[in-house]
């Protein structure tokens, strides 16, 4: 399972992508090199709101790539890869419980089919901590509940049990949902030349549906020169945004 889960390395990605055309950023864009990591921001938060901004553009470059080969080939490889991975993790029951996933539901080879794939993929993955797992169960909770509540706290029991004592257990980690399209940063996103750009490039979308996966995958694509000026320009966005509404 960790193999699985594990992020391309950044030789992996070069190899997988070299047929794809480059694309000139302009000479003002951000450097290519970033000036900060991912793992310098608060993690959880950024997750899902790197999320939320990635599912946003992606359903911008939808109408943009329509018909484009390169594109088409991806959300292919990718569809067949998610879909092999959800019947696997459908196949038995999660580790240490008795409780089962239904059968998966099909995935489309959209763009956003496979963003709704790699998300429902990422919950049916998750593995509950053990000792955690049996403590809840101490306290009187139901096996779906306990997963539900590690997924969310990332499998610390302290929050798993806060969560599970709130009223409304919403599940953020689930959502499909993107920016609100008429949000100030939506549209600071969109009306940049570096992002505009680069959404006609099938390149970002390989990397977008990765770091959809993988958001930690999000700092090699950091490290390649075709997809670090648009990376690097939503964080700036972002952190500007963040700073504004502060």
């Amino acid at each position: 399972m960790e193999a699985e889960l594990k992020a391309p390395t950044l030789e992996e990605i070069n190899a997988a992508t070299s047929h794809l055309p480059k694309i000139e950023f302009p000479k003002s864009s951000v450097p290519i090199q970033a000036t900060a990591s991912f793992d310098n921001w608060s993690e959880a938060d950024f997750q899902l709101e790197l999320r939320r901004i990635i599912i946003s553009l992606i359903s911008v470059m939808t109408n943009l790539l329509h018909g484009n080969p390169d594109a088409d080939m991806i959300c292919r490889e990718m569809q067949a890869k998610v879909k092999n991975r959800l019947v696997n993790s459908s196949s038995k029951p999660i580790e240490g419980t008795s409780f089962r996933y239904p059968p998966p539901p099909d995935v489309e080879s959209s763009p956003q089919g496979i963003v709704a794939g790699l998300i429902e993929l990422k919950k049916r993955e998750f593995r509950p901590n053990q000792t955690a797992l049996e403590a809840l169960r101490g306290m009187g909770y139901e096996d779906f509940e306990i997963i539900d509540a590690l997924r969310v706290s990332k499998n610390s029991k302290l929050q798993a049990v806060q969560w599970l004592s709130t009223k409304n257990r919403t599940i953020l980690e689930d959502s499909v949902i993107g920016l609100d399209q008429s949000s100030r940063l939506f549209t600071s996103l969109v009306s940049n030349p570096v992002i505009r750009l680069g959404l006609n490039n099938p390149k970002i979308l390989l990397a977008f549906l990765g770091i959809i996966e993988s958001a930690t995958s999000a700092n090699l694509w950091l490290s390649d020169s075709d997809t670090a000026p648009v990376l690097s320009s939503i964080f700036k966005l972002y952190h500007a945004d963040k700073h504004m509404s502060n």
